[in-house]
Formats: C-alpha cells, structure tokens, sequence
C-alpha cells in the first residue's frame, strides 16, 4: 500500500505512464506530476471478478505504510510486491479478502480505471494517518483506521473479519443494525458482505 498524501486519481493523462504490463488485466503506472505508482486495469473487469491472489511475502512486527493488516494481530507485506502500489480511495472498486487472499472487484471496473481499496477495510488504526485527496465527492478527508470512521460511513464499506469483529465489539447494536439495513435492501447502494469467519491458517 503507497500511502498517497497528495493525490488525486482525475491527474492529467499526460503525467501517467505505463511503465510494464504486471498480469494480462493489471498495468503498473507512474504519475510524473508527483511521483507516486498506482495499479490499472488494462481491460474492463466485471464485478466480483479476482483480480490477483495474495499472500505474505513477509510478517511485520509492526504495521508499515506498506503493510496490510491481515489479523488482529498480524501484518504482511504483500506477495506479489506490485500489489503494494494500489492506492486508497474513499470510492474503492476493489476489496482486499484477507480471508481468502484474493483481491476482488467490487463493482464493474473499466479499461484505464485505477485500482484502488479502502485503506481502513484492512486497517483498524494506521500508525501513519493521512490526508485523502482521492477526489471522491464523499471523500472522509483524514484516513486513520476503522476505529476512526464516523458511523454513517460504517454502512457504506466491505470490512475484512478482523475489522469487522472490532466494529461489531467498539459500535454493538449500532453496527447489528447498520448490517442488517444493508442486507435487506434498505441501504441499497451501500452494500457490505457477509464474510465467512477467518481462518488464521490462511496467513
């Protein structure tokens, strides 16, 4: 994970450039204008679609800006390393399954599209919080860790179980609520999965 203090994803299309074809889908980009990477999809992707697998390529003792929290008490840095070089976005069209290891598609993603995740999906309190210019018109400004986020965005994101457990135990019956809304349909737009309990086993 490149954490991104000053960035948009609308920069002029002059300033990214591929620089090598990482998978058949999945491009690595540089900006020029401020020197970050970030991941593209070279072709449209639908949603739900895997768009890599993951694993430890090594164990943290402590969380890094490049690390990605996979347990209470567990941080990898990610294998393969290109993966480190998707970007937070406040409107993310890809979720980290640390269940699983996959990276999936939330929504249908187009060609050109950078791949971005919600850093606090993964993380419960980052040890370098940071400004978000990710230029979404719901953007939450400071990004921090889910233990941060305001209860109306609670509804609104896909956790993984290890943050979910911890939202379930800090919000209680507001967080029961906030799922069961999205499950029935009454928070439309604002869908969060019912993920299977974690197997620890998986990293």
């Amino acid at each position: 994970m490149e954490k991104q203090m000053n960035r948009t994803q609308n920069t002029p299309a002059e300033t990214v450039k591929r620089i090598l074809n990482v998978t058949e889908n999945l491009g690595l980009f540089f900006n020029s204008a401020n020197g970050h990477h970030s991941l593209r999809a070279l072709n449209q992707l639908p949603r739900n679609a895997v768009l890599h697998t993951f694993g430890p390529r090594e164990y943290v003792a402590h969380p890094t800006y490049l690390s990605v929290q996979v347990a209470d008490d567990r941080h990898i840095l990610l294998a393969p390393e290109f993966l480190q070089y998707i970007n937070h976005s406040c409107e993310p069209n890809t979720f980290f399954d640390t269940t699983n290891g996959k990276v999936v598609a939330l929504r249908d993603i187009a060609a050109n599209e950078e791949i971005t995740f919600f850093y606090p999906s993964t993380e419960w309190c980052m040890t370098q919080p940071f400004a978000c210019f990710c230029g979404a018109a719901t953007c939450l400004g400071q990004i921090q860790g889910a233990v941060h986020l305001p209860k109306p965005a609670l509804a609104k994101y896909r956790f993984a179980e290890h943050i979910h457990r911890n939202l379930q135990r800090v919000f209680g019956a507001y967080w029961k609520t906030t799922r069961e809304l999205t499950r029935t349909g009454l928070s439309a737009p604002l869908r969060l999965a019912g993920l299977p309990a974690v197997s620890q086993a998986s990293f």
